[in-house]
Formats: C-alpha cells, structure tokens, sequence
C-alpha cells in the first residue's frame, strides 16, 4: 500500500475512536483524491520566472493561492490542489498545483524540497479566494480543504 494512502487509512481510524464521526471526512478524502507521483520540474522552473510571482518557504498554501491568477493568465488547465505529500518517509500537509495530472509544487521547487508522492483533492477556484487573515507580519490564508468537504457536506453531496 502507498505510504500517503496507509497514513490516511491510518488517521482516519485514529479519529474513529478519538472523534467519532470525523473519519467521514478521511472516508471522503480517500474516496475523492488523487494520488500523483510525478513532478513537472520544467514548469516549475518556468514559473518561477514569472514577474511578481512571490515564493515563501512554510507557505505552501498561500503560494499556490495568491500565485494563481498570476500563473493561471500565463498557463491554462492549472489547477490547485490540497492533500499530502511525502518528504522521505513523512506525510506532510501540502498545497500544490496540478496541470494534466503532474504535479506542480513552487514551494518545493524554489526551496529544493526533495518531495515523491503526492495526494489531494481538487479544490474549486471559488474556494481558492477565502478571507485572508492578517498576523503582525504578513497577510496568509488557511487550508480549505476541511471547509470544502464540509460545503459539500451541506449541500448533501
């Protein structure tokens, strides 16, 4: 078995008897999402290039989000994505892009992140634009992908 997807398999059975009721959320991560192994480094680089794009090392999500109108005006069929992805033996929580199923990961790239498999779920553009929230130092934006499974949720998805 995949080591991102025993971790998962793993989580969810932790929460099973922590808090039950929240491995419905790693049933549907599991479900939905995408395990992808391969890494489209020539992009990568490509976009780093790219006036104004702004790389921070920690931040993966926010440079993947505040990035994308950027790199999506100059790439089309980019998409962003949030899951895990693994650093030797370590699962890590991760954002990342994705265009025809290779993964794009800026963060990695600029801070030669020595990343392999990736897994995650698709996340819609509306979510990409939440509220950005403001510390001392810096504008940053949070995770979506518990805000867009549970949006699903309500809907009765």
């Amino acid at each position: 078995m995949n080591p991102l997807i025993k971790h998962l398999e793993m989580k969810k059975d932790l929460t099973r008897v922590e808090m039950p009721g929240t491995e419905v959320f790693y049933n549907w991560l599991l479900e939905k999402g995408k395990l992808l192994k391969e890494r489209d480094k020539k992009l990568e680089k490509r976009i780093l290039t790219f006036d104004l794009v702004s790389i921070e090392p920690r931040h993966c999500y926010d440079n993947c989000k505040f990035n994308f109108d950027i790199i999506k005006n100059q790439i089309s069929e980019i998409e962003y994505y949030e899951g895990y992805y693994l650093i030797g033996d370590t699962p890590l929580r991760h954002g990342f892009l994705v265009k025809k199923n290779k993964i794009i990961d800026i963060t990695a790239r600029k801070f030669d992140i020595r990343s392999s498999d990736y897994f995650g779920i698709k996340i819609p553009e509306y979510m990409i634009y939440p509220l950005f929230l403001r510390d001392k130092k810096r504008s940053y934006t949070e995770p979506c992908l518990y805000k867009y499974w549970m949006k699903l949720k309500l809907k009765g998805e």
